[in-house]
């Protein structure tokens, strides 16, 4: 019992001596917080990322001022660093269901309930929160942008660059809306707007390889290889381990009409998917053969050849799925000369009349680019 009394008084002192914080102000309206500094270390701690402390401190500040609104956001959000969702829904909650109130600071709560229970994979009811955070508080970009987000992920791309879009406006310097901008235009074949959206984004942040490849393939849809291969060899220079960038840039060799070049490229696409190959095999001028691709498979089949002949190497599958085939034409230390992505209609590969530069062996490669790696394929070599 005298630890109960001592505790009443000195609780009873506590708020008597901090009373004084909770008068009016002058026109009798504004209301003071009682034990300012408890509030003002609480915030410093989350500050400092001491969320345990903090998380205690605004408890004191919530019971001794229970209508104040920011010390339950705060504590909530504490809550959420510590991973006790279920703690901070009980604040979250709390906030949403008053009465009145600043909406701003209703709009943070259901911000932060919206980012658990996206992290709970729970999409349906984040949105609708964001949505409620949006309506309370229109003009507060990052509800827009988390939402967009979502929408991207879930690929309602109309949605998502409805809201990017307003982030833009609300927010213009935030760079980062401009890459996913630029991403949704290139989605909606928007692809101008891509390249300008990249511009922006790249002209901030300079070293994130997949803008540079975003406004390579808004490019690439406009035809403008010229265009598209500086930003290929600038994603590749930050990111040298993407294969795709390889498959890409192949591409716009190509197109560009360099053989070589093209070639290397694809190869390096293959050797990054490599799964198994089938080495010491043999085609002749003039034979077929239906060989089985998989994921990362390779042939490598052989064959003699000489200096002025002309070689056509052509796929074609040998069912109704279109099986997108690769072929590259090397020498017999496996050089590579040139090469065909989708030149045959179908998505089949097609090298025609490529000129041999010397009598020897030759090989060639056949596995598969981005699209259908399953089923069978027939190759066709013909050499005059």
């Amino acid at each position: 019992m005298r630890k109960l009394v001592v505790l009443v008084v000195s609780f009873g002192m506590l708020v008597a001596a901090l009373y004084p914080l909770y008068a009016q102000d002058s026109g009798g309206t504004t209301p003071k917080i009682v034990g300012v500094d408890v509030y003002l270390r609480a915030v410093q701690e989350v500050k400092d990322q001491k969320f345990d402390l903090a998380v205690s401190d605004f408890s004191l500040v919530i019971l001794l001022n229970p209508t104040f609104t920011d010390p339950y956001l705060q504590r909530a959000q504490s809550y959420i660093q510590l991973k006790n969702t279920d703690a901070a829904l009980v604040d979250l909650n709390h906030l949403i269901k008053l009465n009145g109130g600043d909406p701003a600071a209703k709009s943070q709560a259901y911000m932060a309930r919206a980012e658990i229970f996206r992290d709970q994979n729970d999409a349906p009811s984040a949105l609708a929160d964001y949505g409620a955070a949006i309506r309370l508080a229109p003009d507060d970009a990052q509800s827009y942008y988390e939402r967009g987000q979502i929408y991207m992920a879930q690929t309602e791309y109309d949605k998502a660059l409805k809201d990017m879009t307003q982030v833009a406006s609300i927010a213009p310097t935030f760079s980062t809306t401009y890459y996913y901008l630029g991403v949704l235009n290139n989605q909606a074949k928007e692809y101008a707007d891509a390249v300008k959206n990249f511009n922006t984004y790249i002209k901030a942040s300079p070293s994130n390889y997949q803008a540079y490849a975003g406004r390579a393939d808004a490019y690439i849809q406009q035809e403008q290889y010229a265009l598209a291969l500086p930003d290929l060899n600038q994603a590749i220079k930050l990111e040298s381990r993407s294969a795709l960038l390889y498959l890409q840039r192949g591409l716009v060799q190509q197109k560009l009409g360099d053989e070589q070049a093209s070639a290397t490229d694809y190869l390096e696409w293959i050797k990054a998917n490599l799964s198994d190959q089938k080495t010491d095999l043999t085609i002749r001028p003039g034979e077929s053969q239906v060989l089985p691709m998989g994921p990362g498979l390779v042939y490598i089949l052989s064959f003699d050849g000489h200096a002025g002949q002309k070689v056509t190497i052509s796929t074609a599958t040998q069912s109704n799925e279109q099986i997108d085939s690769l072929l590259i034409l090397a020498d017999g230390k496996l050089n590579p000369l040139t090469a065909d992505d989708d030149s045959g209609g179908n998505m089949n590969a097609s090298i025609k009349d490529f000129v041999l530069p010397g009598d020897g062996s030759y090989s060639v490669i056949l596995s598969h680019a981005g699209g259908n790696p399953e089923g069978p394929v027939r190759v066709l070599l013909s050499v005059n």
